[in-house]
């Protein structure tokens, strides 16, 4: 899409989807930094993410809400003048549910192209996929996080 296109489709865009828009682009690039200037365990800890899936119930109109933002992630990323790859589109989509108390899977995974060993991270809410695409199927989990969805973001700082 050209950007004046782009533009005029924002800006005829209701209010709280502009909205839900501005704060992806801040995720995006907020993960962006972080994920260049610090290791994983740093995230990890400062986002209070736990080994393993979540074992709990997402209800239809809570993986409403998060398909929502994994949509409006995956719209951002690609108008971001920084690139936006999986993984950090994994962790601000997963930054935006845990803010808005909404569960989800962060999933990181592998997988083997002749000599060459790829990285793919795709985040999920429920059964329904966020960011990674239909690609999580040709990758091997070798880790996956979550969150505790009682805690409030303001809480980790």
């Amino acid at each position: 899409m050209s950007h004046p296109r782009a533009l005029r489709k924002f800006c005829a865009a209701p209010a709280w989807e502009r909205l839900l828009l501005m704060e992806a682009v801040c995720w995006l690039g907020l993960m962006r930094v972080a994920i260049k200037l610090f290791p994983f365990r740093w995230i990890v800890r400062r986002f209070h993410l736990a080994p393993g899936k979540y074992a709990g119930n997402v209800n239809v109109n809570e993986q409403s809400h998060a398909a929502r933002i994994g949509h409006t992630i995956r719209i951002a990323a690609e108008h971001t003048p920084w690139k936006c790859n999986c993984f950090t589109q994994s962790l601000a989509a997963m930054a935006m549910l845990r803010r808005r108390g909404l569960a989800g899977t962060l999933f990181l995974g592998v997988a083997r192209a002749g000599d060459a060993i790829t990285a793919h991270s795709w985040l999920c809410s429920g059964d329904t996929m966020l960011t990674g695409g239909a690609v999580e199927q040709h990758f091997t989990p070798v880790a996956c996080f979550t969150w505790n969805i009682d805690e409030q973001s303001d809480k980790s700082d």
